[in-house]
């Protein structure tokens, strides 16, 4: 029909492209409309107008009628109009209702795997573990007599005693006429009751042959009359005659038992027909076993045996592949081979033929129709289907594979292979001369009689029908899968690629149809309609694809018009407002982060265009509703993003982004984010929750529970979170009482009223922030927000900027940063991690901090921890110590040289714990870190300060800053000295004493320093120096180390 449709069509086409004068060959107004409800889309379910008529689906035929329609209507308003209402009706939404959208959008679309493939059925979906429900369910369903059966029962209580067999028409109804890819099973299978009257777990594997029986079982149970339940047994279910004849008399005793399927034994077996041959051929009963007739009232010799009596025109073999084992009490699967015929004459194994095995009758040829294969042990496995479509159109037999979801084309040349099972001869697998069995191999055969299979393919020939065949559907259900397919339909041409393409060209369009200088039209009628089109399409479409380029090429599209017209960034402005969730697909849960970032930068543009081109209604004028800003709309989308945000962590950075771009375009919005109650709070609660020791509310609550099923390795990204967080709190102003005590403002609305001037003024900080900012551990000496930002250790940038805007606004808050990094700066193993601490320590608090007391206190606690340095971060407490000689401090009025000075007092305490580092990377710079702070300026003998003469003859005074080099100098040759016993006493302490083995390598790096400093000792002379005396001794009572 496609190929008909697009000879059809292109004549169409190029008649219309060729035409000198398209007017003369354009159909009438209201065709091209007609065009695009017939051919293109199908019509809206409560559509009267048009006809439901299944689309054309070929890309290219669609691309020709898409460009016969636009030169219909391009010159036209009025259809252009019809057109871009058309187009906007394809991607409705419904924001007040529980289902936003008309369709299912998946993220990550991809639309070639939607609807069900080329073969022309759907799969199953596997709830768990329900392959064993999945695969015999299709077997029975491509039973064209079974499935016109089921559909045909009578059903008067589907909620009730008739629920499973409501629910299998349902299921049998969707396999047949949807067009989705698979269908859900698990209503169901939940309707299938056990023998113990519970409901199926889907997680639990169950054997197919066991749940076959059981399914029957329930079936039969649902039936209204006695005439179906005696229908629904013909179709598999037969008669087996169970016999035992005499060897010694006449006497032959028979019992019937009805059967489901035929059980045959694969042990000691080869094949299906010499499994059944066992069958007929019985065994002996004799000796101990001997049969007592009653008609010779003896213990008589007798054959005992089964054969077929009433055999259905549908058969099943279970083959039993799994045996129990009495003596381990375990069960396991025969993987021998086993054959099995695509046809088999059934004459022999019945009754009637061995009753009389020399009349001449007819052969009962069955043909094999299915194979349900179970690959796997007995433990755990998998099942799976091969079935033969029938009837079909041609001679050649069609078969095809349900695994589950996934239906697919299966060559039945390779049955022997994939079904007989037996040794895997397959190189890849073996190793030397090791032979394994297959794990997979057929389970249930399914065989139908030839004359029912002739019969049911004269009957589709005679009616002319295509396969696959339909039978008739309950009407309800009918017109429910009918529906659902025309959204199908229309989502699948929604998502055809000529779509967005053709949705930019009618964006494009509109600059030709506008006033006399291509701009918009007076009315702004048209442009709000197609705005309003391409951004549903970029929401429901564009964004959802697996690819984004024609996200871009749309988004880019409606970018140039929105950034040319302040009524046009003012329509796309409304429309996110009236449809938040549209936005919040976006930027808060799209999966591609190229979506949501290109998402959030538009905003911005838009909200830039509006300021700048409708500054009245950006800010709200005088006479204008507060909430009609543009400003106070942006609050209320932003509210919506936060009411989430804990849900959808991957888009964090995203979301915090447009808020912070939003604060950023000046004080007004500034203001108006400051002034929401919640706003800043959850900004400060987002950070502190992971430590927060009292009730937290259930948004962060859940926050954590997310956060907590992330790997280690991939946390949140905090990024945005923190850089809005330094905006925000750099210009806030934090409160205190004349002692001390931190206070805030009663509201956030409170705040913007007491500040008019707030382009120049920050803002007071409300009483819940503060009392955020300022919260403290109970258990250690901590506040808890410094040290979660601190922990959190991203965006080091914003970390520093606001740890500096708090240590400059309060001496208190200065002294709990003290307090918290002197408290997680520690040289033991720990569960946190430390370098962060000593990173802000090092680089923020030391140049920021104004109580020079408190930088004294912080530098001995971290040199205090390196001596004792056990866990893998030296380098970060190497770092530090660099740091310590960074000045000057202006902040606690400490210049270069004091700072030097000060730094210098600490290397004693801090140096030999890094020198004696088990990473010699460490190691080295440290010592080249002492190398260029001390052992450069290399004397034995402090520089003796200058007599009262040479201060007299000398021609110039001595200046100041000479005094503060030669004391410096000083200090340096002191500081070497100290270190020298140091590192003496730190040798003695970590292996003399303790009698410890150590490699050379260890303690290289502390006697090379040792080494260093002993030249500040005059050793030839230690009597002019006393502490020259005992440093010999001690380095001679401590050397001896024991090196293994």
């Amino acid at each position: 029909m496609d190929e008909v449709a697009f000879g059809l069509i292109r004549i169409i086409h190029d008649t219309i492209l060729a035409a000198e004068t398209r007017q003369e060959v354009l159909p009438p107004p209201g065709v091209a409309r007609k065009i695009f409800w017939k051919h293109l889309f199908p019509p809206q379910a409560d559509s009267e107008e048009y006809d439901s008529c299944r689309p054309i689906v070929s890309q290219q035929t669609r691309a020709m009628l898409l460009d016969i329609v636009f030169s219909s209507v391009e010159h036209d308003h009025r259809q252009y109009l019809w057109l871009l209402e058309d187009m906007a009706s394809l991607v409705p939404m419904y924001p007040n209702q529980d289902e936003l959208y008309s369709y299912e959008l998946p993220q990550q679309f991809e639309r070639e795997k939607a609807l069900r493939g080329s073969c022309g059925y759907p799969g199953l979906r596997n709830l768990s573990n329900t392959c064993y429900f999945n695969s015999l369910f299709t077997q029975l369903f491509m039973n064209v007599d079974f499935r016109r059966f089921m559909l045909s029962a009578t059903v008067r209580d589907p909620e009730g005693s008739q629920h499973l067999l409501y629910q299998t028409q349902r299921l049998f109804a969707y396999m047949q006429n949807t067009l989705r890819r698979y269908v859900n099973p698990e209503e169901c299978i939940s309707s299938v009751k056990t023998y113990d009257d519970t409901q199926i777990d889907p997680n639990i594997q169950m054997d197919v042959d066991e749940f076959y029986n059981l399914l029957c079982d329930r079936w039969e149970g649902q039936f209204a009359t006695g005439e179906e339940k005696s229908q629904f047994r013909s179709i598999y279910g037969g008669q087996l005659v169970q016999q035992v004849r005499s060897q010694e008399c006449e006497h032959i005793s028979e019992r019937l038992e009805p059967f489901l399927a035929i059980q045959c034994d694969i042990k000691g077996k080869s094949t299906l027909e010499e499994s059944l041959q066992a069958y007929v051929d019985g065994e002996i009963m004799e000796g101990d076993n001997k049969y007592k007739c009653s008609t010779c009232d003896k213990h008589v010799d007798a054959v005992k045996r089964v054969c077929l009596k009433d055999v259905p025109d549908h058969l099943i073999f279970h083959l039993k592949r799994f045996e129990w084992n009495l003596r381990t009490m375990t069960r396991s699967k025969i993987n021998d081979m086993f054959t099995f015929p695509n046809r088999i004459n059934m004459r022999p194994y019945t009754i009637d033929h061995l009753s009389s095995p020399d009349d001449d009758k007819e052969e009962d040829i069955f043909e094999l129709v299915g194979i349900l294969v179970h690959s796997g042990t007995a433990e755990s496995g998998h099942y799976y289907s091969y079935i033969r479509e029938r009837p079909t159109n041609g001679n050649a037999e069609t078969w095809v594979e349900f695994n589950d979801d996934v239906v697919t084309p299966w060559d039945p040349s390779s049955m022997a292979t994939a079904c007989f099972g037996g040794p895997e001869y397959n190189a890849q697998f073996q190793q030397g001369n090791t032979v394994y069995d297959k794990q997979y191999s057929a389970y249930m055969l399914f065989y139908q009689r030839s004359s029912s299979l002739s019969k049911s393919q004269e009957l589709l020939q005679s009616t002319g029908a295509l396969a696959p065949l339909t039978v008739s559907v309950p009407p309800h259900l009918r017109d429910v899968i009918r529906e659902e397919n025309n959204w199908l339909l229309r989502r699948h041409c929604l998502f055809d690629p000529t779509q967005i393409p053709f949705a930019c060209v009618l964006l494009l369009h509109l600059k030709n149809m506008g006033g006399p200088h291509g701009g918009c039209s007076e009315d702004h009628r048209l442009e709000t309609q197609a705005l309003h089109m391409a951004l549903g399409h970029l929401d429901q479409v564009a964004s959802r694809t697996k690819e984004t380029p024609d996200f871009l090429r749309l988004l880019g599209q409606i970018r140039i018009m929105a950034l040319q017209c302040a009524r046009c960034s003012l329509a796309v402005f409304r429309f996110f407002v009236d449809y938040p969730d549209a936005l919040r697909m976006l930027v808060q849960r799209n999966v591609d982060a190229e979506v949501r970032q290109n998402s959030v930068s538009f905003i911005i543009q838009v909200l830039q265009t509006i300021k700048k081109l409708a500054p009245r209604q950006y800010i709200g004028a005088e006479g204008m509703e507060e909430e009609s800003s543009v400003i106070s709309g942006m609050i209320g989308i932003l509210e919506q993003l936060f009411g989430c945000f804990q849900v959808n962590l991957r888009s964090w950075n995203e979301v915090f982004d447009l808020m912070l771009e939003f604060v950023k375009l000046g004080p007004d919005e500034l203001a108006a984010f400051l002034e929401h109650p919640l706003f800043l709070r959850s900004l400060l609660l987002i950070v502190v929750a992971d430590g927060l020791e009292g009730p937290l509310p259930a948004q962060f609550l859940k926050m954590l529970n997310n956060i907590s099923r992330r790997p280690p390795a991939r946390p949140p990204a905090y990024e945005s979170i923190l850089s809005l967080l330094d905006v925000l709190l750099s210009r806030i102003r934090l409160l205190y009482t004349d002692s001390g005590y931190p206070i805030g403002a009663a509201n956030t609305r409170e705040r913007v009223l007491k500040n008019p001037d707030f382009a120049n003024h920050p803002f007071d900080v409300t009483k819940g922030e503060t009392d955020i900012l300022h919260m403290a551990s109970r258990s250690q000496p901590v506040n808890i927000f410094v040290d979660r930002l601190i922990a959190i250790n991203q965006n080091h940038e914003a970390t520093d900027s606001i740890l500096a805007n708090l240590i400059r606004q309060s001496p208190r808050m200065e002294d709990m940063i003290m307090r918290t990094l002197a408290t997680r700066s520690v040289g033991h193993i720990a569960q946190l991690n430390v370098t962060p601490y000593l990173r802000v320590a090092g680089s923020v608090f030391l140049r920021e901090a104004q109580n020079a007391s408190r930088v004294t206190t912080l530098m001995q606690q971290v040199s205090r921890e390196c001596w004792f340095l056990q866990n893998a971060e030296g380098k970060a407490f190497l770092d530090f110590v660099r740091d310590t000689f960074e000045g000057p401090r202006p902040r606690c009025k400490q210049g270069v040289e004091q700072v030097y000075s000060l730094a210098l007092e600490f290397v004693p305490q801090w140096a030999p714990g890094l020198l004696g580092y088990f990473d010699m990377d460490v190691v080295e710079e440290t010592e080249q870190l002492l190398q260029e702070k001390i052992f450069q300026y290399r004397t034995f003998r402090p520089q003796p300060p200058p007599s009262k003469e040479e201060e007299e003859g000398a021609q110039d005074q001595a200046q100041p800053q000479d005094e503060i080099v030669r004391l410096l100098g000083d200090k340096m040759r002191l500081t070497a000295r100290s270190l020298g016993f140091r590192c003496l006493l730190y040798l003695r302490d970590n292996y003399v004493q303790k009698n410890a083995e150590v490699t050379e390598r260890a303690v290289a790096g502390l006697q090379r320093t040792i080494k260093h400093c002993s030249r500040y000792f005059n050793l030839k002379e230690p009597g002019e120096d006393p502490d020259a005396q005992k440093f010999m001794e001690t380095n001679n009572s401590e050397w001896p180390l024991t090196y293994y």
